[in-house]
């Protein structure tokens, strides 16, 4: 029993490591922190700053270039700049240049008020003789027309500007909250910084991983799902790598569940099942351990496997419900990861959870249908295995 849950244990480990590779190589602490800290400080922060000057810029030249335009319509022509009066205009735009603000804005009140001054200017020039009304009221209506496009710029770029200080204050905000923790001095010190506050909830953690580059975030994560399983010094080997469903189970239920989703969920929803399964065939696996420990505690350390006679007298008894008691304890070594990460098996496995023994005939029909009508080799083996162990391997 011992040697077969100790091989499951390690089909396990194996599963979770295929699972972890899949999204980065990185496994250490010290490269995922470094890789975190240089992708803040190198692509974050110069790119954030570079969106933000972006902003800014479009909400200060957006006005001047229009009235430039205006302005400077008639230049290759003196004499109808002169007659219409687009010295005016040229005037215009220097006060509003002299008139901007610290922010480089100029009030938009200032604007409609010239505007209204101008159109009121304009209707009172004294006509020529040469000059009708109505060539009046049309050159009027034209250069009214030319101011009002002047403004409309001012207006969205006062809406650029407002967006581009929204901007601003909301990379203040982050830079508050993630800067001390990527900016550290070295990256085990980043990686413990980041791992510590997803114990607490998402908010952190979730300013935290929007600061550096996917590849980064994807480190980070390989790391602490490399980390998680590993088993105590105790029991481990001389290369550390020793892997413990129970570890696993007690990291992955440490983490806030909102937090779980940030860490797991950020690389598709199949990562995300894969990291739940995994901790439901830990808890499953720590659950059976719990009802097989023989009272002196020594039976229990090792979760194995067992055969229907090992636990024939529990089951006659009542004292397992039939997928929750024999099927689990049944698995053998190379099946558990891969039946509890096999949608097929798991969604069966929840419908016959709480049926007792005496459905285990109806239960093992219907998953017999299910394999052969998937053609699920592993689900097939399982039955097979089921049938076999308990009429004795006959």
């Amino acid at each position: 029993m011992r040697e077969k849950g100790l091989s499951q244990q390690e089909e396990i480990g194996r599963r979770i490591e295929e699972i972890r590779a899949g999204i980065s190589r990185v496994k250490e602490p010290e490269i995922a922190g470094r890789r975190m800290g240089a992708g803040f400080e190198n692509i974050f922060v110069p790119k954030a700053r570079q969106i933000q000057k972006n902003l800014y810029n479009t909400a200060e030249n957006n006005t001047i270039s229009k009235l430039d335009e205006i302005a400077n319509r008639f230049e290759q022509s003196p004499e109808l700049q002169q007659v219409l009066g687009n010295r005016q205009i040229m005037s215009i735009r220097d006060a509003i240049i002299k008139s901007r603000n610290e922010n480089g804005m100029v009030p938009f009140q200032t604007l409609r008020d010239l505007r209204t001054t101008v159109g009121e200017k304009l209707s009172n020039v004294d006509l020529t003789p040469d000059v009708s009304k109505a060539e009046y009221k049309a050159l009027y209506k034209a250069l009214t027309q030319d101011l009002d496009e002047a403004v409309a710029p001012y207006e969205r770029a006062r809406n650029a500007y407002s967006r581009a200080n929204n901007y601003t204050r909301a990379f203040h905000d982050r830079m508050d909250r993630v800067q001390n923790i990527l900016t550290k001095a070295n990256g085990e010190d980043v990686y413990s910084a980041v791992i510590s506050g997803a114990k607490d909830g998402p908010s952190k953690l979730r300013s935290v991983l929007r600061s550096v580059p996917k590849d980064d975030q994807k480190a980070l994560v390989s790391t602490f799902v490399a980390r998680m399983g590993r088993a105590a010094p105790s029991l481990q080997d001389e290369t550390g790598e020793v892997f413990s469903t129970s570890r696993f189970l007690t990291n992955y239920s440490a983490l806030d569940p909102a937090a779980r989703n940030e860490l797991f969920g950020r690389f598709g929803k199949e990562f995300l099942d894969d990291m739940k399964n995994i901790a439901s065939v830990s808890a499953k696996i720590r659950e059976s351990s719990q009802i097989l420990a023989n009272p002196s505690g020594t039976a229990g350390a090792v979760v194995g496997p067992a055969t229907v006679a090992s636990v024939g007298g529990s089951i006659a008894a009542g004292k397992f419900g039939f997928a929750a008691g024999m099927l689990e304890v049944l698995l053998g070594a190379n099946q558990a990861a891969r039946l509890f990460t096999n949608p097929k098996y798991v969604k069966w496995l929840s419908s016959n959870i709480e049926k007792p023994v005496s459905s285990a005939g109806a239960a093992l029909a219907t998953l017999s249908n299910i394999a052969e009508k998937e053609n699920d080799p592993d689900i097939k083996e399982f039955v097979d295995e089921v049938k076999s162990q308990s009429t004795g391997g006959e």
